[in-house]
């Protein structure tokens, strides 16, 4: 029997900590054997390279046959350059159609690393975009659950969620990595900040209905002690959101002397308190991991997309793991 549940497994493994958030800095603590237990997740598949890609984050949709997902490349490794790709894969996701160009670059404009929310109609696509020079103004796109999306003209763009923050702020310089999730009836989105001194922090931006834009900033994300989460080695090197696993703990990646690692941010996002777990790297021999994808539990295994690399362009890889090896 299939089994699709984004969220049903982690709800029973990640405990909620409003009300008892000093937990989640106890190492011995259920969450961090969890983790421990993430990092055994072993490479099934690669996905097919599309031009000279320099980011894959990724968008999932699994519809019970096909596994669906978008990324951004371009010809030549270029952000200027950069498109929305889209491929597929059926059970058991060893052989992906060939990646095709659905969402064309706004003219000046790079585009990339989408993230997903799926509703009862739509797959909607969150998408960063370059302008340039720097990486600001997040985008909305949506496309119907049933339509051929391997179509450009199955997609519709929604607008722009958020642009970046004025002069002297969190984000004043630029907003990306736009990562949603649906709490309570509101779109929250998670994004990686930067300000004109270079600091990286995390933005939190919410809406009370999905294609209602521009979303409302609501500021940073805070740790237990009330100030910004920020990377963990230094705060001139980035720290960035990915994908969330559940209400309460979303997957980043950062960067540190050595390169890019994946970690995870546990807590409560109306309290605004978190703390950061890391590293989270895999064991499969890479030396560079970021930009995680929560495919789902699929016939008793988790999946996850990655980028992972050892030499470059990275590739994007299918990760997975037994739920028996995560209880």
């Amino acid at each position: 029997m299939v089994k699709v549940d984004r969220w049903g497994l982690f709800k029973n493994l990640f405990r909620y900590y409003s009300t008892s958030l000093f937990n989640i800095e106890r190492k011995n603590d259920n969450i961090y054997d969890i983790f421990d237990r993430l990092k055994k997740a072993s490479i099934y598949a690669t996905l097919p390279r599309a031009g000279s890609p320099i980011s894959l984050q990724s968008a999932t949709y699994f519809d019970g046959t096909y596994l669906h997902v978008w990324y951004g490349s371009s010809p030549t490794g270029n952000s200027a350059e950069e498109e929305i790709y889209y491929t597929r894969a059926a059970k058991p996701f060893t052989e992906w159609t060939t990646p095709k160009v659905v969402i064309h670059r706004p003219t000046g404009w790079g585009i990339r690393d989408p993230t997903s929310l799926v509703t009862k109609d739509y797959v909607y696509l969150f998408i960063q975009a370059f302008d340039g020079t720097m990486f600001r103004s997040m985008r909305l796109y949506k496309v119907p659950r049933t339509a051929d999306f391997s179509d450009p003209a199955s997609y519709t763009y929604v607008g722009v969620i958020y642009d970046r923050g004025g002069a002297g702020e969190f984000d004043g310089v630029w907003a990306a990595s736009p990562t949603p999730i649906n709490i309570g009836g509101l779109t929250i989105v998670l994004y990686e900040a930067m300000d004109a001194g270079g600091n990286y922090t995390i933005g939190i931006l919410y809406s009370e209905d999905i294609e209602k834009i521009p979303y409302t900033r609501l500021g940073t994300l805070n740790s237990l002690a009330g100030t910004p989460i920020r990377n963990p080695t230094a705060t001139n090197r980035a720290i960035v959101p990915c994908n969330w696993l559940s209400p309460n703990c979303f997957f980043m990646h950062y960067r540190d002397e050595t390169g890019w690692h994946i970690g995870a941010v546990v807590g409560d996002v109306f309290a605004n308190r978190f703390a950061l777990v890391y590293p989270l790297d895999p064991s499969d021999g890479h030396v560079g991991h970021n930009n995680v994808a929560v495919v789902g539990i699929i016939d008793d295994y988790l999946y996850l997309l990655m980028q992972a690399w050892t030499t470059w362009p990275p590739d994007l890889r299918l990760y997975r793991i037994p739920v028996s090896d995560l209880l």
